[in-house]
């Protein structure tokens, strides 16, 4: 509570010294915000309100499962599609004869545009639809369909014109051989009631070419009604043999066409050919834009569960201009069928805003992340990346850079490592400022799960990273959330790197508490570990401008153990049998959500098992501050050449960086803005010159 006062103190003073108003005692009291000017007065309350109780609404959502079906989805979505009545302006639920928009007893809170791409028509021939950034001023838009005849042809349109234009590209199929991974969570889930979502059944007709084939052909299998696939399948690494005719994927058609000649901050709409609906985005600012705060949605390790649906949800009502997934998309885990699942789940989302993503474990161990690279193709060649898994994006006052990490080589010289600092030494700090790297597995994790697997990566490029100044990293792959304070080398130093591990998006497998000697967050908390928490919600990041922006996280649900949960009888073939000889299993148990346990406002809760200090804690809230005085790794610099002290000449390299707690820092803020009080000490005459929030 001290420190949220100190930061609702902090508001008022800045926001004082912003709108140029100079009286007396203007943070005194919150009487006293009246003596600034009237055009500041209601913004400096808003902020206040925004930093001091950081709560959201209650929302009534769907127990959690395991991985949906087809036609739930399609449950869901249509649910969604009801129009909202004169009377949507409540939360409370209803059902859809009242006209209003829900969700099994979820209602939203969605703006127009986002009601227009909220439509499903089950007869629609495509389906999946995706915008993703190109070069400047592109716009890919990819669906698939099942129908051969339709063109790649969109239609598309600015509101601000009223000539339409077209755009023609290509359509493609892939085609893998079928590899399942060998873990238990494809017959057992850990997050969902006890059931097997891998359809035995179908996988046993895969698998029994004795059903169509004769003896005497060596592709000749026999699985009687009583056998195990899954234990078949062990026999042959978990892929169907490469000898029986079904032991390959093809997916549907697959179109990509580039809109050209966009604008930024512009509103468009858009029809693919042969598609009965519209669809509506609004692109990202352009590179050194300025004009109003963006809003960079950031999240991980999503899946197919209502645990996804509900984060995907909170996602969509945080309305990011620019959206990216830090790996790990659907799960599908070779079964592709799942591919269709997440891409017709996401599609409200993932078709409305710019979508920017890198793979995880979960794309590249199965078929050597195909599916990724043909279902959401990244700018790679725009960027002048060696390969699909690697891209650099500039918009607003972000320099995003997206990195394979632990999945390709990172030694000094590697792919990986040439592309990385080639990009870092392009950026221009004075038109992009804020430098953000995203890859899958983290560096700074504090929990058990997933312990040390980035560590090759961090002794090869954090000394790069750092040398750059790049200000936020954001990974994945364990599946909780963390954020450090700015770190180099393990230790708190504040021209380091802030990182933030966002692997809570709600995929099957479970939260982030069971693995490890003892399971979950290790302790005591590191010093370098800001915030920490088992449980499940997207995050969002608001440049303000070169110096300024919020980071904020929004918990949608805690999870709790199902007690009736009976593990499944596993083999010796199956990779969790190999695990047991090493001493490594985990625990066989499932867990729940009771549909309205975790948003801010709701009941108090913690997932069961969390033993983090921060386990109750609904939402995490920091103002990011870059100070390149202070940080010369973070200063301006020409493109192309590396930061270094005045001094010396040397590169930047902090060793012993002073820590700061919290209270410090917002103290230290305060006296700056005194000092800046003293300097700039003009009166509120009525007619003062307007200046930019948070000015650079």
């Amino acid at each position: 509570m001290r420190y949220l006062q100190q930061v609702a103190h902090l508001n008022c003073l800045c926001s004082w010294i912003w709108s140029g108003c100079a009286p007396r005692h203007p943070c005194k009291r919150h009487a006293a915000m009246q003596r600034l000017c009237p055009r500041w007065t209601v913004l400096v309350l808003v902020l206040s309100v925004e930093a001091v109780e950081a709560v959201t609404q209650t929302f009534h959502r769907p127990p959690v499962s395991s991985p949906l079906s087809r036609s739930e989805v399609l449950a869901l979505r249509t649910a969604f599609s009801a129009k909202f009545g004169a009377s949507s302006g409540s939360r409370e639920p209803t059902d859809l004869s009242s006209g209003r928009r829900l969700l099994h007893g979820l209602p939203m809170r969605l703006t127009e545009q986002i009601r227009r791409d909220w439509q499903l028509v089950e007869s629609d021939k495509v389906q999946q639809v995706k915008v993703s950034p190109g070069g400047p001023g592109e716009a890919v838009i990819t669906w698939l369909t099942q129908d051969r005849r339709l063109p790649s042809l969109v239609e598309y349109q600015s509101a601000r014109s009223v000539f339409s234009r077209t755009a023609q590209g290509e359509v493609n199929v892939y085609t893998t051989q079928i590899c399942l991974p060998n873990s238990q969570v494809m017959a057992d889930p850990l997050l969902g009631p006890p059931n097997i979502p891998l359809n035995y059944d179908e996988l046993t007709k895969l698998l029994n070419t004795s059903s169509f084939l004769p003896p005497e052909s060596d592709s000749w299998r026999f699985l009687g009604p009583n056998a195990d696939p899954w234990e078949f399948l062990a026999k042959t690494n978990f892929c169907i043999d490469y000898k029986n005719p079904n032991a390959y994927y093809t997916s549907p058609y697959i179109h990509t066409v580039t809109l050209r000649g966009l604008g930024g901050s512009t509103d468009y709409s858009f029809r693919p050919a042969g598609s009965s609906r519209s669809f509506h985005f609004k692109t990202p600012p352009n590179a050194g834009a300025n004009a109003a705060p963006m809003r960079l949605g950031v999240w991980a390790d999503i899946g197919i569960t209502n645990v996804s649906f509900g984060v995907m949800s909170k996602m969509l009502d945080l309305e990011p201009d620019l959206l990216v997934t830090v790996g790990d998309l659907s799960y599908a885990d070779g079964w592709a069928e799942r591919w269709d699942i997440f891409g017709m789940m996401m599609e409200p989302l993932m078709s409305s805003r710019y979508h920017l993503a890198v793979v995880g474990n979960h794309e590249i161990i199965q078929n050597n992340g195909v599916d990724f690279i043909h279902r959401y193709p990244m700018p790679f060649r725009q960027s002048g990346a060696p390969g699909p898994y690697m891209f650099a994006y500039e918009s607003g006052l972000l320099y995003l850079i997206g990195l394979p990490g632990s999945y390709a080589p990172t030694a000094k010289g590697s792919l990986q490592w040439s592309f990385a600092e080639e990009k870092l030494m392009e950026v221009d700090r004075e038109r992009t400022p804020w430098v953000v790297v995203v890859f899958h597995t983290p560096w700074y994790n504090s929990n058990n799960a997933h312990f040390g697997e980035g560590m090759k990566h961090q002794w090869d490029m954090e000394e790069l990273f750092y040398q750059h100044g790049v200000d936020l990293v954001f990974n994945g792959h364990v599946h909780s959330y963390e954020r450090s304070f700015p770190v180099y080398n393990h230790s708190r130093n504040e021209c380091g790197t802030t990182h933030i591990v966002v692997g809570d998006g709600g995929n099957y497998e479970g939260p982030a508490i069971y693995e490890g000697h003892p399971p979950g967050w290790r302790t005591p908390q590191p010093s370098w570990s800001a915030f920490r928490e088992a449980s499940y919600g997207p995050g969002l990041l608001t440049v303000f401008n070169s110096t300024h922006a919020e980071w904020r996280w929004h918990r949608v649900a805690c999870v709790f153990e199902n007690k009736a949960h009976r593990a499944v009888n596993w083999t010796k073939f199956t990779y969790e049998g190999a695990r047991q000889s090493l001493g490594r299993t985990r625990p066989m148990s499932a867990f729940y959500w009771d549909g309205v346990s975790g948003p801010a406002g709701g009941p108090e809760c913690a997932t069961e098992g969390d033993n983090a200090e921060q386990a109750y804690e609904a939402s995490d809230v920091v103002m990011l501050v870059r100070d390149p005085q202070r940080c010369p790794n973070k200063s301006f610099r020409q493109p192309g050449t590396m930061a270094t002290a005045a001094s010396t000449g040397a590169p930047v390299w902090f060793t012993e960086a002073p820590v700061w707690s919290t209270a410090a820092a917002a103290s230290v803020v305060a006296a700056v803005g005194m000092a800046l009080v003293l300097v700039q000490s003009r009166r509120c005459n009525g007619a003062l010159q307007q200046q930019p929030l948070l000015s650079g």
